[in-house]
C-alpha cells in the first residue's frame, strides 16, 4: 500500500540504499499525557531509513488499526512508541492499540 511505496520512493531517492534495508520510522511530534482510557493521539511522523543507522530505542511496537474491531484485516502497520514508563510487555498485556475510526 501507500506505506510500501513510502519505502520504494526514499530507497529510489538515495543511491545504494537497499529496499530489505530500510524501515519506517515513527515521531511523535507532540508528546501527550493523559490518565484517562481513550484520548486522541497527536501527529506521527512517518519517514523511512536505513535499519541499523537509527538511535535504537526502548519502544513499545503499538498497532495501529482501521477500525475498532481488532484483526488482520483492519490492521494497517505497527509505530514504534517510545516509552516513558513500564517496558513493551506491559503495555502489551494492557492492550494498548491506535485507532483510526471511533
Amino acid at each position: 500500500g501507500f506505506l510500501t511505496a513510502v519505502r520504494q520512493e526514499i530507497t529510489r531517492a538515495h543511491e545504494g540504499w537497499s529496499l530489505d534495508t530500510v524501515v519506517l520510522k515513527t515521531v511523535v511530534l507532540k508528546e501527550e499525557k493523559g490518565d484517562a482510557m481513550y484520548f486522541e493521539m497527536p501527529l506521527i511522523h512517518i519517514s523511512a531509513a536505513v535499519s541499523g543507522k537509527t538511535k535504537e530505542e526502548e519502544t513499545y511496537e503499538c498497532p495501529l488499526y482501521l477500525l475498532p474491531k481488532r484483526c488482520l484485516v483492519n490492521h494497517i502497520i505497527n509505530i514504534n512508541l517510545k516509552m516513558a514508563s513500564h517496558d513493551a510487555h506491559y503495555w502489551t498485556l494492557q492492550g494498548v492499540a491506535l485507532l483510526l475510526a471511533k
